[in-house]
């Protein structure tokens, strides 16, 4: 049962029955009738009884499967009845609906959930693409070094940032909707979240220690019950997994039943238990002030959360809050709450249970947490992630160069010519590797600088991978074409014979995926080739080759290397400043074709002269766009 239940979470109540904001009334006891049956594409479980079966007199079963109200008879019922919950309601329903509406049910969900841990992981947890180390170095040298003042700007800046955003939902949620302000909460809370706790296991030790009750049985045994406890107040939010998700609409609910008549802010009294727990065990003035540090955020969501829930439900909450107590038991104790007969049937309720199997699968993973802890510090910093080489290369070389030759830029209104990405791919991708093979210099072992050989060891491997990429470059040149026909054909042709002509091109550079050979040589060669082969026979959408056409081309693959490449990623500047060229606004034929001719090999002033032609097309150009690119 502990198994099934544990994969489950909870659709929301029946909503309850408000009173308006200005003044309420009493009304009456939700109904028990029960809507109709869904169709059964549920998980396997067994039909519940009504009376839960052979254990009913131990455990009713039957309860956690289907919730059932204790006797609200002295409530104001303007609240929800916390943590209701029907099996028979539940679906595992599609990701993707009929109609194409995305799906509310578990398997939508899990993969919502998948995707944000999975984001989680790739662009924060894991130090070669995220960047929570970059984060935590940047807070460390900050502080530094001070572990104390570490967790005090963690302890400041999370509050800031999760309390912030809650405050921020009303206003912030009618711009962008419910749903995905939550994505975005959570987006924000989640790294710091995990950040704050792997470097408190990884210092609860720091500083003055006290007292250590880790080796005792009793401080164990104590930690370990206040903690367990504490789970059951901390998180009322299981109470709907799917609205955590962001796959039902957020709401914030206003809870009248359940733990609620015990203490109006759990959390808060969860997080005083859990802090008291892990205190007794690590007495250090590290733990002391993180644990005083999270006490003083729920302290202050008090205040602020009766805020929200104010704001929100008006006097159905001020009704609400006279009936309960932040202390727990007070409201009891004072006679303004009182506990329904039945009051087990609002605990015992499927939440609950698996707020018990996470809580227990939480301690049997504590080890593997203080591992990772471990293994986080001493890997130390990473710098960078898997951005850094997407938005250099992507927003400042390649979406340029897409412009510049395939956006209406200035290089095609020119008339320079990129079938398939001769020079906007290929030629930028062999030069940014060139730059980098030789700035890197050679590995220890490369072409006998060492006693060993870096010689190919994986044949299949590699022979595979060269299958994808042909398959790929099938795909991309021929699709280029944009139909089946001699145009297509003569783009799979022409790709296959330069592709392998690559493999007759050897520099003596240490490219491990020879991308300077095949893509970049491939690239410029191709793309001025165009220049003198090109005919619009074969493409009536392009040029014919022409001296013309030639220097056009030139142009194009000295304008991706000069400006896209050395400017944006190399900070060096090579024969001819594009930059300069439009800041002056009147470019003489020299300047104008200083780049392609060097390209070409043609440095002579006679042959720069005969490009007349192409220079009155060259005044056509548009300084200020080029300016602005």
């Amino acid at each position: 049962m502990l198994c099934h239940l544990a994969g489950l979470a909870l659709v929301p109540p029946r909503a309850p029955t408000l009173a308006p904001r200005r003044g309420w009334q009493r009304s009456a006891v939700a109904s028990s009738v029960r809507p109709p049956p869904l169709p059964d594409d549920r998980p396997g479980l067994p039909p519940p009884t009504e009376e839960g079966g052979v254990l009913a007199q131990i455990l009713p079963i039957s309860l956690l499967l289907e919730s059932q109200e204790a006797d609200r008879a002295g409530d104001l019922a303007v609240g929800e009845d916390a943590g209701a919950f029907a099996w028979r309601n539940e679906r595992w329903g599609q990701v993707i609906e009929d109609g194409g509406e995305v799906g509310r049910d578990w398997l939508t969900f899990f993969a919502a959930v998948g995707t944000i841990m999975s984001a989680l992981v790739v662009l924060w947890i894991y130090s070669p693409t995220g960047y929570g180390d970059d984060f935590l170095a940047a807070l460390e040298a900050a502080c530094g070094g001070n572990s104390h003042l570490v967790t005090l700007a963690f302890g400041i800046l999370f509050p800031l940032v999760h309390s912030g955003l809650a405050g921020l939902r009303p206003y912030a949620s009618r711009v962008t909707g419910e749903r995905l302000w939550r994505v975005l909460f959570a987006s924000c809370s989640l790294p710091l979240a995990y950040s704050w706790i792997v470097y408190f296991i990884s210092h609860a030790h720091d500083g003055v220690v006290w007292w250590n009750g880790e080796a005792s049985p009793v401080a164990h045994a104590v930690a370990w019950c206040a903690s367990f406890s504490s789970f059951f107040l901390l998180y009322p939010s299981v109470f709907n997994l799917k609205e955590v998700a962001a796959v039902e609409k957020p709401r914030l609910h206003l809870w009248e039943t359940g733990v609620i008549r015990i203490t109006r802010h759990p959390q808060m009294v969860g997080q005083l238990l859990w802090s008291a727990a892990h205190l007794s065990m690590v007495g250090s003035s590290f733990t002391a002030l993180t644990m005083a540090l999270l006490v003083g955020h729920h302290l202050f969501a008090v205040w602020h959360g009766d805020r929200r829930l104010e704001a929100e439900h008006g006097d159905a909450f001020r009704a609400v809050k006279e009936r309960t107590s932040v202390w727990p038991f007070l409201a009891i104790l004072d006679g303004r709450q009182t506990l329904p007969p039945d009051y087990y049937k609002e605990l015992v309720r499927a939440p609950y249970v698996l707020i018990a199997a996470g809580t227990l699968a939480a301690y049997k993973a504590h080890p593997y947490m203080q591992a990772g802890a471990a293994l986080v510090r001493n890997t130390g910093l990473v710098p960078g992630g898997v951005l850094d080489g997407l938005l250099g290369e992507t927003l400042l070389v390649y979406y340029p160069l897409c412009h510049w030759v395939w956006g209406g830029g200035w290089l095609a209104r020119l008339g320079v010519c990129d079938f398939a990405g001769g020079i906007v791919i290929h030629t930028s991708a062999g030069v940014a590797s060139l730059v980098t093979a030789l700035r890197l210099g050679p590995r220890v072992g490369f072409a006998g600088l060492a006693s060993h050989s870096l010689a190919p060891h994986n044949f299949p491997m590699a022979a595979t991978g060269a299958g994808l990429l042909w398959v790929g470059w099938f795909a991309f040149n021929g699709g280029s074409a944009l139909a089946v026909g001699s145009l297509a054909a003569s783009a799979l042709l022409s790709m296959h014979v330069a592709g392998a002509g690559g493999a007759l091109e050897y520099l003596r550079i240490d490219d491990a995926l020879d991308v300077t050979s095949i893509h970049g040589v491939t690239g410029v060669v191709g793309s001025l080739l165009l220049g003198v082969y090109a005919s619009s026979e074969v493409n009536p959408a392009g040029p014919d080759g022409s001296l013309d056409q030639l220097r056009l081309q030139a142009l194009g693959v000295a304008a991706e290397e000069l400006d896209g490449l050395d400017r944006s990623q190399h900070a060096e500047s090579s024969y001819l400043d594009l930059a300069a060229f439009v800041k002056h606004a009147t470019p003489t034929t020299d300047e104008l074709f200083e780049g392609a001719d060097l390209a070409l090999g043609e440095v002579s002033p006679a042959k720069r002269r005969s490009g007349q032609s192409l220079s009155v097309r060259l005044a056509r150009v548009e300084i200020a766009e080029a300016a602005m690119v």
